[in-house]
This record gives structure tokens, sequence and C-alpha cells, in this order.
């Protein structure tokens, strides 16, 4: 349990240091999307278990906060700073992206194309703005680069890892096993959410 704590601190520290807006805003969303789960979780365990919990948890919130003072200017400039047109161009790759799928709807152009084909569908002008990358949407990018099949099958796993981690929460006993089922849902769901602005080089 204290090296479970200890773990739980390091990685909220990971994620602060990361600086990623997204990754920010992603982690209290997929937290809520797993808090009945941790609720139910909460009401089974024993009373002794519940203290050895509060003390848990109140050791992550004191290393969360000491995190964030740490870094206290650092975390304020990244989320007042301007984006410098980061968000809009996002959403010009995106649009161009949907041009590049439609095109290439089955097969897609290939692992590690997209950058080499998407000038030639470049209806916002963002990629002769700059220079070409890739969307910075996962899901647009396996669609683009494999097909809409390959992008369905890749949701699909994830779907399918969830539905099965949320029967398997339902019949578990509070315990490591428990813990271990809930961090996952909440890691795939911040990956998913994460994954709808950056292309996961």
């Amino acid at each position: 349990r204290r090296l479970s704590c200890v773990a739980a601190g390091l990685s909220i520290w990971a994620l602060l240091v990361t600086y990623s807006r997204a990754a920010w805003a992603a982690f209290p969303v997929g937290t809520f999307f797993i808090a009945p789960s941790a609720w139910k979780l909460l009401r089974e365990v024993p009373h002794r278990g519940k203290r050895k919990l509060i003390v848990s948890g109140a050791a992550i919130v004191l290393l969360t906060a000491t995190a964030v003072t740490l870094n206290l200017r650092s975390v304020r400039e990244r989320l007042e700073q301007s984006d410098a047109g980061s968000a809009r161009s996002r959403i010009d790759m995106m649009i161009d992206s949907f041009e590049v799928i439609k095109d290439n709807l089955v097969t897609g152009v290939g692992l590690n194309n997209y950058t080499i084909v998407v000038p030639r569908y470049d209806v916002t002008g963002i990629h002769r703005a700059w220079e070409p990358m890739p969307v910075h949407n996962l899901f647009l990018l396996i669609a683009a680069e494999t097909g809409v099949t390959s992008l369905l099958l890749f949701v699909a796993i994830f779907v399918r890892t969830l539905v099965r981690t949320s029967r398997a929460l339902g019949v578990c006993p509070p315990g490591p096993t428990a813990i271990l089922l809930a961090g996952m849902r909440l890691g795939i769901i911040c990956f998913l959410l994460v994954s709808m602005t950056d292309p996961a080089y």
C-alpha cells in the first residue's frame, strides 16, 4: 500500500511536469468517470481499511499540493499564456485529415505516409504555412494512414477493455486487484481523451 501511494504521488508529479494542458484536463475528467466505481469500493471496505485509505488519500493530496506549489509559477504561466494559434491549427489539421480520409477510406495512405500526402489535401493552408505534420488526433491519424476499418478495430479494443474491467469491478472484492482495475480504467480513459488532441507519436 505504501508503494502504491508513492507510485500514485510520482504519477501526479509526472503528469504535472508534462505541462500538457490537455493531459491536465483529461485527468479530472477520467477521474469523474471512475468515481462511481471508486465510491462503491470505498463503501465495501471494512472500517479499519477505510482509515488506511483515508490516510493514503491524504498522502496523495499532500504530494499533489507539494508538486503544484513547487511548480506554481510554471503551471500558472502555462495556463495563462497564449497558445499562439495552437488550438486553431489543430482544427485546421483535422479538416485536412478528413479530406485525406475521404479519398482513402478503406486502405488509408500507409503507415508514416501522412505527412507526405497531406499537402495535396491542404484545403486550409495550414501545411503551407507550417511544415507538414501529423494531425493532432490519434483517431483521425489512424483512419488516414490505415483506413476506417483499422480505426474501428483500434477503438473496439479499448471499448471491450473498458466493458470487461467495469464488469470485473462489479464482482471484485475491495483490494489490490480492484484498485488495479480502477487505475487501468482511469489510464485508458485519460489516454483516449488526450489522443483527441495529440498524435501520440
